[in-house]
């Protein structure tokens, strides 16, 4: 082999074997968190998580102690445009959906008076986190 082909062979090496892009924020109009008619006074980043499952726990943010925020609704559609699924965090504000598997869904978090979380979630067995952890911050 030639130092040229020994250096790319090595520069291919150093390569991840597989990088997840993030899907682009769609069109604010065509987002779940507005199809489903969500408040948003200010509205927040749009997020990407890569977690072992579609779940986690919703908290208040912005306040000195972040309190869980039971009774927030809960959207996931398979990305970009599955059907819509719906749930509601418990008493400890958690959530899942247990009838997702691997794959990409695009995730709304919303509670009256609060700014939406807004973004996607890859589900894969490989990533390192097994729920998140969504922070929804009140709209102000």
């Amino acid at each position: 082999m030639t130092s040229r082909g020994s250096l790319l062979a090595g520069m291919l090496l150093l390569q991840p074997a597989c990088v997840h892009v993030p899907p682009p924020e769609p069109v604010v109009g065509r987002q779940l968190w507005q199809e489903e008619k969500c408040f948003a006074h200010k509205l927040p980043e749009w997020r990407h998580l890569e977690l072992r499952e579609l779940g986690g726990v919703v908290v208040a943010g912005g306040t000195a102690h972040p309190d869980l925020l039971p009774d927030s609704r809960v959207f996931a559609r398979s990305w970009p445009s599955g059907p819509h699924l719906r749930s509601v965090t418990d008493a400890s504000g958690s959530f899942g959906f247990s009838q997702t598997g691997e794959g990409t869904y695009e995730l709304a978090i919303c509670r009256d008076g609060w700014n939406p979380w807004r973004g996607t979630v890859r589900v894969s067995r490989s990533a390192q986190e097994k729920r998140g952890r969504f922070t929804v911050v009140l709209g102000w």
